[in-house]
């Protein structure tokens, strides 16, 4: 099975490097036009079973727009919204200091060693992801599937089915409507650890 791994278009948040976590944020004009050009590149590809998509308004929008080219079902999932990053949500990193600076240097270095203070850790974000993974069926379709989520659930979900450790995370971070192709097989979908 293949899966398009995308995250969602460019937001304000985006431009003014703010951390947005469970924030519901729309997309910015500009991500808006890169949602337009990535359903034009999709629809050139081949054809789809369906796009998963966060709930939250920049994932959502974006495959609403992809899904106006390639005329497919569009779900929206809970489980796919972005990691709750608690007290850093609404934040800009660059005013961290003191020991708030070295937790956040220490979690982008490596995301599964520490949570953001009052959020969710990666593994909760992966218990979650397995769930999605289990009750969709994903194996069952045909065609690839297209998942529209944010940086943090796109890189956890990569390393879930790729079976990799979370270090790697960095490795499948997308840019703003980017995607990656994810190659998983039943096992790996349905592994549970």
């Amino acid at each position: 099975m293949i899966i398009y791994l995308v995250r969602h278009g460019i937001t304000e948040w985006n431009l003014e490097q703010r951390i947005q976590g469970l924030t519901d944020i729309p997309l910015h004009e500009e991500g808006i036009k890169q949602a337009h050009k990535l359903g034009e590149k999709l629809q050139k590809k081949g054809r789809y079973s369906i796009i998963f998509s966060s709930p939250l308004l920049r994932a959502y929008e974006t495959a609403r727009v992809i899904g106006q080219y390639i005329d497919i079902p569009l779900v929206t999932n809970p489980l796919l919204h972005e990691i709750n990053f608690g007290q850093w949500d609404r934040q800009q990193p660059k005013n961290f200091t003191g020991s708030e600076r070295k937790l956040f240097d220490q979690w982008r270095a490596n995301p599964a060693s520490v949570s953001p203070p009052g959020g969710e850790t990666v593994l909760e974000v992966k218990a979650r992801l397995k769930l999605f993974l289990k009750n969709n069926e994903l194996h069952e379709y045909q065609r690839p599937i297209i998942i529209v989520c944010h940086q943090i659930v796109g890189a956890v979900l990569a390393c879930t089915l790729k079976d990799e450790d979370f270090s790697k995370m960095p490795d499948y971070y997308i840019k703003n409507t980017d995607y990656r192709v994810i190659s998983a097989n039943r096992a790996t979908i349905l592994h549970d650890r």
